[in-house]
């Protein structure tokens, strides 16, 4: 990537936004001063370097400061906080972590959720294709299953791959920002291209007709309004727990680690839900589990680790140790007072001559349950696979007998910075940055090369599955289970 030209090319969009924005008042919010720019970017970059553990994993430092002295150069003019953030947008391919992600002034993003009009789709991406996933415009011109090719006047892929390197991910893995940005295409292409008031879409419809539709920008609430209308044509989501015994197979589906107030689910509850579903497969003699974790996205690394205990056959330490850069947070003004950050101030921090390290991280010990699992483990996976569930599966990839199924996992199962997520928010801009300030590295039998779990049969489904809600990889596993026995 050559890092004047990358600038220089978000810049001239950056700019032409504003002028488009401040035209069309989608942009509130004043002109900042090239000082104030400055001091914001520096603020930034300080803090970065002083908290951020992992910063320089996939960039070396060298590297990023010439980023750094590249983006400053550029600010010569006033722009707007907005066109700043887009600025900034790069720094997600550097710096290459999934817990570290810069987000628009919240006065934006506010706007999108109450009065600035948006792309009324959801897109679905598989192997180069952009698909409508879901259609919630007023007009329904589109539909369902069409095949994008352009949106006002731009070619979908590079417009898609763009809109993916400007999404925070785990090293070199593309499963989670491509499915990121499909999934929320509307709020991103808000983010980083603006809000125009309508859309022409050209498309390949399912019978194969090449066509054209104009649609209108809605708000957030019509876009709610319109898919709520189309709900029933749906089915139900899947539970968050779920235990099965199909085709003498036991299928077992967690789908979430973050058992609090937040969700329905709460810590008793799971771990009821775990000591029930494995006495049932050790009373039944069933000597397959199919384990579930597509579309987790983490939660608590310790409700993790008991559903490890459920498969393990000796006990494991799953973390070598975690590391911060720093004691304390110095300049907590900068930062929102949260959970984090009085947690992170509060981690008990010991230095042995070269690093910092989180006092006896290494010495935590999953052992295995009485009714732990011990015959052939299938475990389904995708790019919503990540963070805890990232690490879950990378300590079930070391020590169990597995097969994963699936497409590529979006967490890193090896190494992982992403304990107490500091926000950053920048004075003047208001443009905010989740910042983690802890490295764990975890105790698994393979390196670090920036990807998440590949799955040993890949199956990424198509849309006519995601569309009739058919779930082709656990057809493909039904199938090799029945040819076996």
């Amino acid at each position: 990537m050559n890092m004047n030209s990358t600038i220089s090319k978000i810049t001239l969009i950056s700019i032409s936004l504003f002028f488009g924005s401040f035209s069309f008042g989608q942009d509130g919010t004043p002109l900042l001063s090239v000082e104030q720019l400055q001091q914001d970017l520096n603020i930034l970059k300080s803090n970065l370097e002083e908290v951020h553990p992992g910063l320089y994993t996939y960039t070396p430092k060298v590297k990023l400061d010439s980023f750094f002295m590249a983006l400053k150069s550029e600010l010569v003019q006033p722009i707007t906080a907005l066109a700043f953030y887009r600025l900034l947008l790069p720094l997600h391919t550097y710096i290459r972590n999934n817990h570290t992600s810069i987000s628009p002034p919240e006065s934006y993003v506010s706007a999108l959720m109450t009065d600035l009009p948006r792309l009324p789709i959801k897109l679905y991406h598989r192997k180069d294709s952009i698909f409508v996933e879901e259609d919630f415009s007023d007009e329904q011109a589109i539909g369902a299953g069409a095949l994008v090719k352009k949106i006002n006047g731009k070619s979908i892929l590079p417009l898609f791959h763009e809109m993916v390197q400007w999404i925070s991910t785990d090293g070199y893995n593309l499963s989670f920002p491509h499915f990121v940005a499909g999934y929320t295409f509307s709020r991103r292409y808000a983010y980083f291209y603006g809000t125009p008031s309508s859309y022409t879409i050209k498309f390949v419809d399912p019978t194969g007709l090449n066509k054209s539709a104009t649609i209108q920008a809605i708000t957030f609430d019509q876009i709610i309004a319109n898919r709520d209308a189309l709900v029933g044509k749906k089915p139900a989501p899947k539970p968050i727990l779920d235990y099965q015994e199909k085709q003498g197979l036991a299928i077992m589906r967690v789908g979430s680690f973050q058992f609090d107030k937040s969700i329905e689910v709460k810590p008793a509850a799971y771990l009821k839900f775990l000591a029930q579903s494995f006495k049932r497969i050790k009373d039944a003699g069933i000597d397959t589990l199919v384990l579930d974790l597509r579309n987790n996205g983490g939660g608590f690394p310790e409700a993790a680790n008991k559903l490890l205990a459920h498969l393990l056959t000796a006990p494991i330490r799953p973390i070598k140790g975690e590391y911060p850069q720093i004691k304390r947070i110095e300049a907590p003004h900068f930062f929102k007072e949260d959970f984090f950050l009085r947690h992170f101030n509060r981690q008990p921090k010991v230095w042995d001559g070269q690093q910092l390290s989180i006092k006896r991280a290494d010495k935590v010990v999953v052992k295995p349950k009485k009714n732990a699992f011990t015959g052939q483990l299938y475990v389904l996976i995708n790019a919503r696979s990540a963070s805890a569930t990232g690490e879950l599966i990378g300590q079930i990839k070391s020590h169990c007998n597995v097969t994963f199924v699936g497409e590529e996992s979006g967490g890193n199962p090896a190494s992982i910075v992403a304990n107490d997520l500091l926000t950053l928010v920048l004075p003047h801009s208001k443009v905010s940055v989740q910042l983690p300030a802890v490295w764990s590295i975890l105790n698994v039998s393979f390196e670090n090369k920036g990807r998440g779990i590949i799955p040993d049969i890949e199956c990424i489904p198509s849309i006519e599955a995601v569309l009739n809600n058919r779930d082709e990889a656990m057809e493909k596993l039904l199938l090799i289970h029945s040819a076996k026995h």
